[in-house]
């Protein structure tokens, strides 16, 4: 069976390769923390914590359940009136697995732009829109989502689940929402994700991943440095 990395890992070395000392940190779609608390492997927890001494992390979501998210310094159900108060005070913006449940794309672009400084980088990982698992979302139907999900990750909880609309989920979607911005975006193919431990699946998946073009497996790491001002 191939040895793949870890998507986890390269994502968030990536992440933290830009976040300097003394930085704001926002973690957009911080949800519970469900990693804090699911994820067994202790190396992927470490690399996930964006504290550390002399920065703030700040998590915001639409959820109620953030506001109990520990991994950050603060957390605060995001509005315009909470987005008004803190235009361009964030170096980065992290929105991991969060693109792919973006209903409206053009507003979700309007509040990164006006929350990041100059300079400041967006980080965004997500499915590509052909990957087989957004496929699979848009073909299977939605009554049968939450039961397919239970067989393919097994350790994934429901309160977990979030519909998917995969508006940012190409690099030509990315640019051209973020455009004016310098791109430093790219595919990335992990691990599969899904029914990793299926013997009959698995081998399928591991065929995908190593000879279908990328975008039938990949993810995008979608990396954007904000070069104007607001």
């Amino acid at each position: 069976m191939k040895t793949y990395k870890d998507g986890t890992i390269e994502y968030y070395r990536e992440v933290k390769s830009h976040i300097g000392a003394n930085h704001r940190v926002l973690d957009f779609g911080s949800g519970r923390g469900s990693w804090y608390y699911d994820d067994a492997n202790a190396e992927r927890r470490q690399m996930r914590t964006l504290k550390k001494s002399g920065n703030k992390v700040i998590g915001v979501d639409i959820d109620q359940a953030v506001l109990s998210n520990p991994t950050n310094d603060e957390n605060h159900i995001i509005s315009d009136s909470w987005i008004d108060k803190n235009l361009g005070s964030f170096d980065l913006i992290n929105a991991d697995f969060v693109l792919e449940h973006i209903e409206d794309d053009e507003k979700f672009f309007f509040d990164v732009n006006r929350l990041l400084k100059k300079n400041g980088y967006f980080c965004a990982r997500t499915p590509h829109k052909n990957s087989y698992v957004a496929l699979g979302s848009r073909i299977i139907p939605k009554w049968m989502h939450g039961y397919t999900l239970s067989k393919a990750q097994p350790d994934r909880k429901s309160l977990d689940v979030f519909k998917a609309y995969y508006k940012i989920n190409t690099l030509c979607d990315a640019n051209r929402l973020f455009k004016g911005y310098k791109d430093f975006s790219y595919m990335f193919t992990p691990e599969p994700a899904y029914f990793s431990k299926n013997k009959l699946i698995r081998p399928c998946l591991d065929f995908i991943h190593e000879y279908l073009p990328k975008k039938f497996s990949s993810q995008l790491f979608i990396i954007k440095q904000k070069i104007n001002g607001i």
